[in-house]
């Protein structure tokens, strides 16, 4: 539904102060069963300073809640999933850039740009890297572009994957 209505650019997302560490430290709730199934270590990379943004509470726990849900399915057993976060200085604002690095099989070159698309239809072939049917990544991509941001990936075949945004 987010995503629907993100596309007709119906979605009203508030934009109030996040606390992003509640933001963070409730996705890792939503997802601790299945890191303790896979046996996969999580390690994070975040400042002492708490961020704070502009944005919507919900939205954002959903991102952070997608990002490590596909990290964590496209990890191995006993892998490791890594969360960074910094601040980008820029001008009037400056910005927060999370990113969610797994230990998968990465994601070929030539799937990149399908990487955020909705894959509903059974004709669409999966891509190698990527954990769920691509809904939660396209979820990803409409919250952080409705709330002003964006999302991107790197990856390499065999080395796992990065996803970052930027908000």
């Amino acid at each position: 539904i987010r995503v629907c209505a993100a596309e007709v650019a119906s979605l009203s997302l508030t934009h109030q102060p996040v606390e992003v560490m509640h933001c963070l430290e409730d996705a890792i709730n939503q997802v601790s069963a299945q890191l303790q199934k896979k046996k996969i270590i999580l390690r994070m990379d975040i400042p002492d300073n708490q961020f704070a943004l502009k944005g919507d509470e919900d939205a954002i726990i959903q991102v952070l809640y997608n990002l490590m849900d596909n990290a964590l399915g496209a990890s191995r057993e006993g892998g490791e999933v890594d969360i960074i976060m910094r601040e980008q200085t820029g001008k009037p604002n400056n910005f927060l850039m999370i990113s969610v690095a797994d230990s998968g099989p990465g994601i070929p070159a030539e799937d990149i740009q399908r990487v955020f698309q909705r894959m509903y239809s059974e004709d669409k072939v999966p891509i190698q890297g990527i954990s769920d049917e691509g809904v939660g990544l396209s979820i990803v991509k409409s919250i952080c572009e409705n709330l002003g941001g964006r999302v991107w990936v790197d990856s390499e075949v065999g080395s796992g994957s990065v996803f970052t945004i930027l908000l």
